[in-house]
């Protein structure tokens, strides 16, 4: 009975709206799905003989009922294609766009437009520690905004065109697509989350009755039990799965999210999937996205509204939860209650040519897209917000979101059929605007100019795109699909729905029945400045042995290798940080970020760019190639701190990478190393070498291979970039006043002061080239050759990841 009940449900859903569509607005409608003419100015454009077929044959799909709209070019786009090269070219603009000292800076930012006064969601937003709020204001909106908050900007008419971004010019006034503005200032001052909202969705408690925004795994490799599988179909509706249930009486409520294609509604294998089992298993993927769902009044379009009944809520089995969507799964998301990092900033545009009510669905079909590119993925997760709908006209609304009924379809196969021809991310939002404005999803060429004019912001504020993956890295099979005028009744709040929701509790608030958060076994903090060539193999090995989501990089650079930084970032979840803070001020910047993840950890092993951590081998032998962290013991059963066991220091190469080396000379670690205990860490106990004082335990079995020696002319540039982030010599000293200062420094034999084996090398290097080059390799002729294995090692690491390794 329950399914006979659904299904005629769903007949109501999908054919009512039709004739009440019908009934209002009959020759709007006729001309929009019999020509398509009044959406574009000037003639049809010439059709070849394929595309003539294409469209006959959808001529007499519809014959008796409509026509059905296909996604076929229908014109072609003349303008200019700046991104069209497959060059990425983000991070590396030398004119950034200037920004005030005294603005607001923050690493999370909430973004709403509004024509309203302030709202619920924005006091709440405003009293929430660590978060900014920008609200971007309209012609309709109030001429002051009246809330006083220092993590509150509000960017009235005005302060926006004052702005330095180049949408500014194409957006429309009184359109949702001046959200925007708000997200390039998020990102413009300091975001690395941002989170997309609309000012009626009220953010649920925290046991403290706090309002919050739980981080929902944002930036961290998805879990295998997480991950949506896909089946037979390509097209996913995500509600079913959470539990959606009426209010009123919490019966099943069957309900599918605004955008999705209505020829799918009733397709039971568009939300029968499979996930996977394993708990702790690496699906692979950045969860780059995260779409809360809201309970009272989701996200449905007005077929829903128009013939079901609201409130909802989503029970998802009593506790919080996420779904993963995976490469070749499309399932549309909205702009409120969205939360971005700053890897899928990238992908927040607004389209602007066509209604609010499609913007934000267009958007998240074309970003979901571009997203398997790049290795990222989108998740789902149960409510943290419950939306108090601001007033609307549910007819007034399915007539907006025509588009959604008519072309949702055509796009989504489109999208699983299409192979980008760019290899740059820049290139294909430009590649993929175009393609839209040319079949008429987009209805103006100036989205096409918008995308342009937002990829040049994205430059002009530093945000780096990511890198494209190959093939062989996606891992993935890209699907081939087969081929209101009236007396409006508009719907308002009572106001019950905003006082219940400022209390209601999150279930992202409820922890499990469980024991405390397992601590990760291991994490490695290392330190670098300009070394892109043996910090990228230093990432690609560690990263696949220790995990790249326990790789912590303090970095220094000024160069090419910041850009290079945030580009892996983009790819696999590596934390960066970068600072200009000399080397005499680093340690407290790195000891207070240890001591921020240290509750995360067993182990904290701070390391430098050519340190690579292994297990030690037999005596006679090169490392073992097994994981060292097995070696370690649980944090709560030992000293604050640990030494390590034995090193090799690898001799140098003639010339290229390090890592190409054969021999080493091994023994004991003695003073070298140490691993920090994350339970028992203080920042006192760090110091900026990480060297053994005293006497502390070994931790048996542990080694590492010491890559410094390198070629000697790599050495000597890493030595004399040492000495001048010391301040012991300059840039722009000349020979002899770099030998004058290395002379005062020098105390051989004595070593008392920092690096002071780098001040004889460079002060030797300058006073007595050949003799010091010479002495440089003859040292490591004798030394055995034990590091062939472990050579051999590394190239099938390398192998695994050319995004990451730089020749």
């Amino acid at each position: 009975m329950r399914n006979l009940w659904e299904r005629n449900c769903l007949m109501i859903a999908v054919n009512l709206p039709i004739v009440v569509l019908v009934f209002f607005n009959i020759r709007s409608l006729n001309q929009l799905l019999l020509s398509g003419k009044a959406l574009f100015s000037g003639p049809s454009p010439p059709l070849n003989n394929e595309l003539q077929a294409t469209r006959a044959k959808a001529e007499i799909r519809g014959a008796h009922g409509g026509q059905v709209f296909v996604a076929i070019k229908r014109r072609s786009y003349h303008g200019h294609r700046p991104f069209s090269s497959n060059t990425s070219t983000s991070g590396f603009s030398d004119n950034l766009y200037p920004r005030r000292a005294e603005q607001l800076l923050c690493n999370k930012w909430a973004v709403v437009t509004t024509i309203f006064g302030p709202t619920t969601l924005v006091r709440q937003l405003v009293g929430m520690k660590d978060w900014c709020v920008v609200v971007v204001g309209d012609k309709k909106s109030p001429s002051t905004y009246d809330i006083q908050s220092d993590t509150l900007i509000y960017l009235s008419p005005e302060e926006q065109e004052a702005l330095p971004y180049q949408i500014i010019p194409l957006l429309k006034w009184n359109h949702f697509g001046r959200k925007n503005i708000g997200f390039l200032y998020a990102m413009h001052h300091g975001a690395e989350v941002i989170y997309d909202t609309d000012d009626d969705n009220i953010l649920k408690v925290d046991s403290r009755g706090n309002p919050f925004i739980p981080d929902c795994s944002l930036g961290e490799l998805a879990l295998s039990k997480d991950v949506v599988r896909l089946g037979q179909s390509h097209v996913y509706n995500p509600y079913p799965s959470f539990e959606s249930v009426h209010v009123k009486d919490g019966s099943h409520a069957f309900v599918w999210p605004r955008g999705f294609p209505v020829d799918l509604i009733t397709d039971t294998s568009t939300w029968n999937v499979s996930r996977g089992k394993e708990e702790e298993a690496h699906e692979g993927g950045i969860i780059t996205i995260v779409q809360s769902l809201a309970d009272h009044d989701p996200d449905v379009d007005a077929l829903y509204r128009l013939t079901n009944y609201l409130p909802l809520r989503f029970r998802s089995g009593g506790s919080a939860r996420l779904e993963v969507i995976s490469p070749g799964v499309m399932t549309p998301f909205n702009a409120q209650a969205t939360i971005f990092g700053k890897v899928g900033f990238w992908g927040m545009l607004l389209p602007i040519t066509v209604h609010g009510r499609v913007s934000d669905i267009w958007r998240s079909y074309v970003t979901g897209r571009i997203m398997w590119e790049a290795g990222q993925r989108l998740a789902f997760a149960s409510p943290f917000v419950t939306q108090c709908r601001n007033p609307h006209s549910y007819v007034a609304d399915f007539d907006a979101e025509s588009d959604l009924y008519e072309r949702a379809g055509a796009l989504v196969s489109w999208l699983l059929e299409w192979h980008p021809v760019s290899n740059s991310i820049e290139g294909i939002i430009e590649e993929m605007a175009i393609a839209l404005y040319e079949m008429d999803f987009l209805h103006d060429p100036l989205d096409v100019d918008l995308a342009i004019a937002w990829i040049q912001d994205l430059q002009g504020i530093g945000v780096a795109m990511p890198k494209t993956l190959s093939q062989s890295e996606k891992g993935y099979f890209i699907p081939r699909a087969s081929g209101t005028v009236g007396s409006l009744k508009i719907v308002k709040s009572d106001g019950t729905c905003e006082q219940s929701s400022v209390t209601e509790p999150s279930l992202w608030a409820i922890l499990p029945p469980s024991a405390p958060k397992a601590r990760k076994p291991l994490a490695l903090m290392v330190m670098t400045k300009d070394d892109m060539n043996l910090l990228s193999r230093f990432l690609a090995y560690h990263g696949d042995v220790f995990g790249f989501e326990n790789i912590y990089v303090f970095d220094g650079s000024t160069g090419p290798q910041k850009a290079f930084l945030d580009s892996i970032a983009a790819l696999y979840p590596i934390h960066v940080k970068h600072s200009l803070v000399d080397l005499n001020g680093i340690r407290e910047e790195l000891a207070q970020w240890i001591d921020l993840i240290k509750e995360d950890y067993e182990w904290i092993f701070k390391v430098d760019t050519d340190e690579f951590l292994v297990q030690k081998g037999d005596v006679d032998g090169g490392p073992a190639l097994t994981n060292p962290a097995l070696l370690l013991p649980t944090s709560n059963a030992s000293n604050a701190i640990l030494s390590v066991d034995h090193f090799y220091e690898a001799a140098p190469v003639m010339s290229g990478s390090p890592t190409e080396t054969e021999r080493s000379a091994s023994s004991a670690a003695g003073k070298w190393k140490q691993f920090y205990n994350g339970e028992k860490f203080k920042p006192t106990d760090f110091n900026l070498g990480s060297h053994v004082f005293g006497n502390q335990t070994v931790a048996q079995g542990i080694a590492f291979v010491h890559y410094h020696r390198r070629s000697f002319i790599d050495s000597v540039r890493v030595a004399t970039q040492t000495l001048m982030g010391h301040g012991y010599v300059n840039a722009t000293d000349s020979k002899e006043e770099m030998i004058n200062k290395l002379k005062k420094l020098d105390e051989r034999p004595k070593c008392g002061q920092i690096s002071c084996h780098k001040v004889s090398m460079v002060l030797d290097t300058l006073t007595n080239y050949e003799e010091t080059r010479r002495q440089y390799h003859e040292k490591s002729k004798a030394w055995p050759t034990n590091l062939i294995g472990f050579r051999e090692h590394l190239r099938k690491i390398f192998a695994r990841y050319p995004s990451i390794v730089v020749n």
